[in-house]
Formats: C-alpha cells, sequence, structure tokens
C-alpha cells in the first residue's frame, strides 16, 4: 500500500513538473512574440515619422503649408475659495489658430504668450484676478 501511495505521488509530482515545462515553454514562445512585435512597431513607428517629416518639408517647399498655434485661454483668481479655482480650470478654452511662420517658430509648447491682471474687474467689482494665454501644441498642417 505504501509503494503504490509512493507511485502514485511520484507519477502526480512528475505529470506537474511536465505541465510546468510546457507552461514555460508557452511563456518564453509568448515573450519572444513580444519582443519581435515591439520591434516592428518601433519601425513602424519611425517610418509614420519620416512620412510626417517628409510631408511637411514638401507643404513648406510648395508653400501650402499651415501653421497653427492651439491655445489655452484660462481665467484666475485670487481667492481661498476652492469652487472658485475649480470653475476657472473647468471655464478654461483650447482655441486653434493659424500664425505666420516667423511667429510659430517664435513661440514654445507650454510658453505663457499674455499673463495680465484685469484692471476692470478689480476697479468696478473688487475681484483680483487675471487671463492666462498659453501654447498648448504646435503643428503644421
Amino acid at each position: 500500500m505504501k509503494k503504490r501511495t509512493l507511485n502514485i505521488i511520484l507519477v502526480l509530482a512528475l505529470l506537474l513538473s511536465l505541465v510546468g515545462c510546457e507552461e514555460q515553454s508557452q511563456i518564453d514562445s509568448l515573450k519572444q512574440q513580444i519582443s519581435e512585435l515591439q520591434v516592428q512597431k518601433s519601425k513602424l513607428e519611425s517610418e509614420i515619422y519620416t512620412l510626417e517629416n517628409a510631408v511637411t518639408e514638401k507643404k513648406e517647399e510648395n508653400g501650402t503649408a499651415k501653421y497653427v498655434l492651439t491655445l489655452k485661454v484660462k481665467q484666475t483668481h485670487f481667492s481661498l475659495k476652492i469652487s472658485e479655482h475649480l470653475k476657472d480650470s473647468m471655464n478654461a478654452i483650447e482655441i486653434q489658430i493659424p500664425v505666420d511662420k516667423e511667429y510659430y517658430d517664435s513661440v514654445e509648447v507650454g510658453q505663457n504668450i499674455a499673463d495680465e491682471f484685469r484692471m476692470g474687474s478689480f476697479v468696478f467689482r473688487g475681484t483680483f484676478g487675471n487671463f492666462k494665454v498659453s501654447v498648448i501644441k504646435k503643428e503644421i498642417q
């Protein structure tokens, strides 16, 4: 009886080890596929980048390029009320505007174009606030 139980335990252990080896080979195979797909992805991304640059260069050569800035316009208040700050964040708008090449080249993403105090609101309503206009995206169409 002891030998039979021991044999059954050994057979089960052998089967489990074989199953484990098969799973490990599947895992290795999947890792290999993942690495091959990552290489393909990086090649395709570099091709896309090259093609987009070629299209942009052709548009600039032909004079058909449109330089577009996406601006974020946001009002801010100097207040201790959280609701005021939330309102200002929720009311921020994004505007896309075409600009000439010189201006397009002179600004950078993240740059503040205007950050001015609202004197009229201060004088007539007693509120402290300003408008911030910043560049959030540059693209050539």
